[in-house]
């Protein structure tokens, strides 16, 4: 599985699990018997609105960040191979640094997601820690 895989992934859980852990500092749901599942209709705290909205800036930060197979790498004295469409010619300190398809932006955008499963160390890259 490739970074921007997994990544993708986790953004569908984050997507999944928004009602799951914000009522714990909820006020509307603060209210709720411990034992019930709060109603989400009595929810205007934002959280879960928020998490959509960075799931979606995520996946269009990927979009902007695909894979594309670089067919003019050869030809220009550079390693071939599946990369960014955006880093991978543009600046050289960021775009030839990694050839399994992703780049500065995906590594740093992934590290928010560091230790869950999957997750491998390689992809940490340099700047992100």
């Amino acid at each position: 599985m490739t970074l921007i895989e997994w990544l993708r992934e986790q953004l569908d859980a984050d997507e999944r699990v928004r009602w799951e852990f914000h009522h714990l500092d909820c006020v509307a749901t603060a209210e709720a018997n411990a034992n019930e599942i709060p109603d989400r209709r009595d929810c205007d705290c934002g959280y879960p609105a928020r998490v959509l909205a960075e799931v979606k800036a995520k996946r269009a930060i990927l979009d902007l960040h695909r894979q594309i197979e670089c067919v003019n790498c050869e030809a220009q004295g550079r390693k071939p191979a599946t990369s960014c469409l955006r880093c991978h010619h543009g600046d050289s300190d960021l775009g030839e640094r990694y050839y399994d398809g992703t780049c500065s932006t995906v590594r740093a955008l992934a590290q928010s997601h560091t230790g869950r499963p999957g997750w491998l160390d390689e992809w940490s890259g340099e700047g992100t820690s």
